[in-house]
């Protein structure tokens, strides 16, 4: 991709516009998720919600590809299920606890193009 800083801020821009409201936008931060997505507590929600927040970023970004940015170096094969994006974070998190107070939606898009790569797959 020719301009990756440039994608970064349409991402940043889309969530922001999607996900603020009159105080302020809140957002969750790397060890929020993390956090969320390790959680073993039987019959609990959060598993879920770290499923659902890391499948909506990955829905972000093809939508991203399919229009305001054509040439993002993502391409998710169409047999990635949840549990292996679930993985794919996971793990980036853990490699890189440094960046656990970025915000959840950066290291995902991260974690992911990271990941997923045209040329890889």
């Amino acid at each position: 991709m020719k301009s990756p800083k440039l994608a970064i801020f349409i991402f940043a821009s889309l969530i922001l516009v999607a996900g603020g409201h009159a105080h302020g936008a809140e957002f969750l931060t790397g060890k929020a998720l993390l956090s969320l997505c390790e959680d073993k507590t039987p019959h609990g929600y959060n598993p879920g919600i770290c499923i659902g927040y890391i499948s909506g970023a990955s829905d972000q970004l093809d939508g991203l590809k399919g229009s305001a940015l054509p040439d993002l170096n993502y391409c998710l094969p169409s047999t990635a299920s949840t549990g292996e994006l679930r993985e794919v974070v996971v793990n980036f998190l853990k490699q890189h606890p440094e960046r656990l107070d970025q915000q959840a939606s950066f290291l995902i898009f991260d974690a992911l193009t990271r990941a997923y790569a045209c040329a890889a797959h």
